[in-house]
């Protein structure tokens, strides 16, 4: 049941991606701001599903601890995530929120794996060198730019990784897990449009998810355009 919707979804989606880089560029004449995704649009993950992520991270703690080895990671850090978020009066929970709730293991193992995600994470990351030229065409042509990702990473990690990618001249981050709302409710967009008195009409959303980036964004008045993963 699930791969079937999965696929409707992905024909759905297809009719909204903009593949041609020349009518991206068009688009985002027309306005004075842009908004990036950042997972699957400026960067990537060299794995098929974020959450294959995980189990490296399984795999790298038990070469590293043999004596102390764990089993179903994977599971457990999606369970918790889950359980992090039901326990939160919050749109988004942070990293340390979700390991904090991970009480299939000791405080000693969470404090570990949590830093070894994020060693994990910064490895499999890459640049999208598609739109890292669409990113400097808008820095060349004077568009403030934000970030503004449903993510549960820390910021200073993020800002790292972008940093590291190339994306360095942007104005502001926004991230659902510092700002505690999200993308696909609309209230990050939201936020961003709030702090910086931005019209809807002035400003274009770009990333690869139909439910986060497009229908979040078109929430608000938000303009979005989707990419391709």
């Amino acid at each position: 049941m699930k791969k079937k919707i999965k696929y409707l979804v992905e024909n759905i989606c297809s009719f909204f991606y903009i593949t041609n880089e020349k009518k991206l560029l068009k688009i985002i004449d027309s306005y004075e701001y842009v908004s990036f995704d950042i997972f699957d649009t400026l960067v990537r993950r060299d794995v098929k599903v974020p959450e294959d992520v995980f189990q490296i991270v399984e795999d790298y703690y038990n070469k590293k601890y043999p004596e102390d080895c764990i089993k179903r990671f994977k599971e457990v850090r999606q369970e918790s995530y889950y359980r992090a978020k039901s326990c939160s009066s919050f749109e988004e929970v942070s990293l340390e929120e979700i390991y904090e709730s991970m009480i299939e293991y000791t405080i000693e193992q969470r404090k570990v794996l949590m830093n070894i995600e994020i060693i994990v994470e910064k490895d499999l990351i890459h640049v999208c060198e598609s739109m890292l030229s669409i990113y400097q065409e808008c820095v060349r042509k004077g568009k403030k730019i934000f970030i503004t990702s449903d993510m549960y990473l820390p910021a200073y990690f993020i800002e790292n990784i972008l940093q590291d990618a190339g994306y360095g001249s942007y104005d502001k981050l926004y991230l659902s897990c510092t700002e505690r709302v999200t993308k696909k409710s609309g209230h990050l967009f939201q936020k961003l449009l709030e702090d910086n008195q931005v019209s809807q009409k002035n400003i274009v959303h770009i990333g690869d998810s139909f439910f986060h980036d497009y229908l979040g964004a078109s929430k608000v008045g938000v303009k979005a355009l989707l990419i391709k993963k």
